[in-house]
């Protein structure tokens, strides 16, 4: 819940500084949502093939 709460607010820290984080996958799919640009971020149906 701690590493949730770092990263709810939608800053830009980094999750490696939150760790230790158990979902390396989920981890990067995290910060794959989370790029600055729109158009580098998954849509739906991305992260639904993916998972």
């Amino acid at each position: 819940m701690d590493e949730l709460a770092v990263i709810a607010p939608g800053r830009t820290t980094a999750l490696a500084d939150v760790r230790p984080w158990p979902f390396l996958d989920f981890e990067a799919t995290i910060t794959d949502c989370l790029a600055p640009a729109l158009a580098d971020r998954p849509t739906a149906r991305e992260l639904i093939a993916v998972w």
